[in-house]
């Protein structure tokens, strides 16, 4: 999983990755019916945060941590 690419960040059905602002750099990863992000750290109002755009998002390495530990791996990271 690359911080930087969110092409290699997991997907799944309950999971979305949300920013505070466009001016804000950093991606936060979120369960699909939560406001809270997955590290705990960001709590968006309903509605809130922009979809994290290649060329300027980072994905939280807390998030990243969270994302693991809750069995998620990367895209680049799944055999089929």
């Amino acid at each position: 999983m690359k911080v930087d690419d969110p092409s290699t960040w997991p997907q799944g059905p309950n999971l979305r990755y949300r920013r505070i602002s466009h001016e804000h750099p950093t991606t936060h990863a979120f369960a699909f019916d939560s406001n809270t992000s997955l590290c705990g750290s960001i709590n968006l109002a309903p509605g809130a945060g922009s979809i994290p755009l290649k060329t300027y998002s980072r994905l939280c390495s807390h998030c990243i941590g969270s994302l693991r530990s809750w069995g998620y791996l990367s895209r680049s990271e799944v055999v089929e």
